[in-house]
């Protein structure tokens, strides 16, 4: 399982290298960083892994404690056997459950893309406080948001970019299958910025980004 600093390089600087296990024995790799009763947890995109979270983990975590995992067959994890390939929402899971072994009493979970889709499904099978969804898939392969959305009672946040077209018709079915349950936010934000590069905070759409997660994480708090 290869270290931070040779996956991530400068951007692992004070994190710290966790090996998390699935409840289907999957090893997962995780990056961790500060302390406080709120965990962060974040699930990167399909094509990326955990080191495109890190950058902004770092500028969310003062006052928190922030985690990245890498999804399974993806970064420094493990892969999974068989049917288990495309569970994702069994690593969130297991992050989630780390954190609560390890002092959190509340939880956000911020996913990117596939990611985003992992989140959503995962917090129908175990306690999270909000979820943040960036350009999540409305459909993915083994994960099932849309079920979630209808019938779960964690806030949710959808946000995805307009031209980023096949995404914001994504967000916008998956409002749709919430029912208009209360506590799900659809929002769209200007320019084609996907998943991770929504948050870059030098422009005004990564701005308002960031500041619908740090509400997600105050709220939690």
């Amino acid at each position: 399982m290869p270290t931070l600093a040779d996956s991530c390089g400068a951007d692992a600087r004070g994190f710290r290298r966790l090996v998390l296990r699935t409840q289907d024995g999957v090893r997962l790799r995780g990056a961790v960083m500060g302390s406080g009763r709120v965990t962060v947890v974040f699930a990167h995109q399909t094509d990326d892994d955990l080191c495109a979270w890190l950058p902004y983990a770092r500028r969310l975590g003062a006052g928190h404690r922030v985690l990245a995992v890498d999804f399974r067959a993806k970064g420094g994890s493990d892969g999974a056997p068989g049917a288990g390939l495309g569970r994702y929402d069994r690593d969130i899971v297991a992050a989630v459950r780390w954190a609560r072994a390890h002092g959190a009493t509340r939880v956000v979970l911020v996913g990117a893309s596939m990611g985003a889709t992992a989140v959503l499904s995962a917090a129908g099978r175990v306690p999270v406080d909000a979820v943040v969804s960036l350009s999540a898939p409305a459909e993915w392969p083994d994960l099932d948001p849309r079920r979630v959305l209808a019938s779960g009672r964690t806030p949710v946040d959808l946000v995805a970019a307009t031209d980023d077209v096949q995404f914001a018709d994504g967000a916008r079915q998956l409002a749709r299958a919430a029912k208009k349950r209360p506590g799900v936010r659809l929002t769209l934000v200007p320019g084609a910025a996907h998943g991770v590069q929504l948050t870059d905070v030098s422009d005004a759409t990564g701005r308002r980004v960031d500041a619908i997660i740090r509400r997600a994480v105050a709220a939690a708090g």
